[in-house]
């Protein structure tokens, strides 16, 4: 059930983090969260990488500049590297 909401805010923050500046605050928030909900619980980090839609997929599919921005790369590669 955690992990649907956690599905819904991701795909929620990712439509209007470009229009509403507290959209994207969230998406920040979200992925962070994300990590803290599957560190030392493989439980937890399996359902975010396993399943029909894993939210590790969602998070590989974030803009590049997630991936290029160095304060982005801050909150994203933590969360990526915990569910590696």
């Amino acid at each position: 059930m955690f992990a649907e909401v956690l599905n819904f805010t991701l795909k929620y923050c990712y439509v209007f983090k470009d229009k509403d500046k507290e959209a994207e605050d969230l998406l920040h928030e979200t992925i962070v969260l994300i990590g803290y909900y599957a560190l030392h619980n493989e439980v937890s980090n399996k359902i975010m990488t396993k399943g029909e839609n894993p939210i590790l997929v969602k998070l590989c599919g974030l803009p590049i500049n997630y991936f290029k921005d160095k304060r982005l790369m801050d909150i994203l590669f933590p969360t990526l590297i915990i569910l590696s």
